[in-house]
């Protein structure tokens, strides 16, 4: 994880060194959609972990869950390259949050549609998702029977 994280900050800034115009707000924007995208990124692995409570197993609907989010928050296919109704129902999740938002803030100084609707959407994901994922995680917690040495 450490060196995906070295690696990640080190292409960030080189992005930010080459990028021609950048604005004090798109920065801010920028750190503000990183921290949605943290929020949204921690309430979902904190429900998938919470699962873990009912069943034996659960890397596997984590892997699926890995790759749902690879596809549709736009780091594996850009959004903008989604065919009309998919891409609308795309922005509506959270996982442009993740991905497609943050990229798309910095690097375009002019809202378009899009923009704000994933920018909206991932607001009202961040403050559905956490509190849901929290509460999976009592419920979970009550329901846990450990048993071992």
């Amino acid at each position: 994880k450490g060196v995906v994280l070295a690696m990640s900050l080190l292409l960030l800034f080189t992005g930010l060194i080459l990028l021609p115009s950048i604005s004090l707000v798109g920065i801010i924007l920028f750190v503000f959609s990183l921290f949605m995208a943290f929020i949204i990124a921690l309430a979902i692995n904190l429900f998938i972990g919470s699962i873990t409570f009912w069943t034996t197993e659960a890397s596997h609907l984590q892997n699926v869950a890995s790759h749902v989010i690879r596809v549709f928050s736009g780091t594996m296919i850009p959004v903008s390259l989604f065919p009309g109704s998919l891409k609308t129902l795309t922005l509506f999740s959270p996982f442009p949050a993740m991905g497609f938002l943050p990229a798309t803030l910095i690097q375009n100084p002019v809202w378009e549609h899009d923009i704000y609707l994933s920018f909206l959407s991932s607001v009202f994901w961040a403050a559905t998702l956490l509190p849901l994922s929290l509460l999976i995680w009592k419920l979970g917690l009550k329901h846990h029977e450990a048993v071992g040495i």
